[in-house]
């Protein structure tokens, strides 16, 4: 279904390249209403590591309402995705591909439980478009300007996360990572924005949301 522009939130509105139209399978009311998101992101090749730490901090996002919004290809953000399912989330996969193209028989059990759960798929892309190296970046774009933060978990140096990471603070959105292991050179993009000051060291679930203005017991947005 396509989103009528007069729906739109204002993050929407505000996304640079500008967005023409918002195409949605499931949950619509997830895009616009006022719970707080979080855009999880990180490498296709994600670690036992990066795992570890979904699996980890993923129940406390949950348990503060947090609706996680990630890109939905493998490694980090179909983790994030199914992790958040699996502890009873909402979350927001935004495609960089037509609305309409069939996912690869590996993802489909997910995209059908995003789906069932009441959850929501989004594009901007129509019919089925195939993905390639400029609707991935484009996509970046909305992940970055519909979260109310963005956090890496693990990021080689040339990772499509950190388009996503320079967007963020480029809408002006709280950038958090988590540190990566010196001998992972699938973090050490991860480990740059941190040594370079461009993104804030998280080693906890509980960093995140202070970084994200929520105190305890709050489950929407301090502004």
């Amino acid at each position: 279904m396509d989103l009528p522009k007069k729906k739109w939130s204002e993050d929407l509105k505000l996304i640079k390249p500008s967005v023409e139209r918002v195409l949605y399978k499931g949950n619509i009311d997830l895009l616009l209403d006022d719970a707080p998101k979080l855009a999880v992101v990180g490498s296709r090749r994600m670690s036992d590591y990066g795992k570890s730490v979904i699996d980890k901090w993923m129940p406390t996002f949950i348990q503060k309402g947090i609706t996680i919004v990630s890109g939905f290809m493998y490694g980090v953000d179909q983790t994030a995705h199914k992790v958040c399912l699996e502890n009873g989330g909402r979350t927001i996969a935004v495609l960089g591909w037509g609305i309409d193209r069939k996912v690869a028989a590996d993802d489909e059990k997910l995209y059908q439980k995003i789906l069932e759960v009441n959850s929501l798929i989004v594009s901007e892309y129509e019919g089925e478009l195939e993905g390639s190296v400029w609707t991935f970046p484009q996509r970046n774009r909305i992940v970055a300007g519909i979260a109310d933060a963005v956090l890496v978990i693990e990021a080689a140096e040339k990772s499509g996360s950190l388009i996503t990471a320079r967007l963020a603070k480029m809408f002006g959105k709280p950038l958090v990572a988590v540190p990566g292991l010196v001998t992972n050179k699938g973090a050490e993009g991860t480990n740059n924005l941190l040594k370079t000051g461009k993104a804030v060291m998280v080693t906890s679930a509980e960093e995140v949301l202070a970084e994200m203005g929520l105190g305890s017991g709050q489950m929407k947005m301090k502004f």
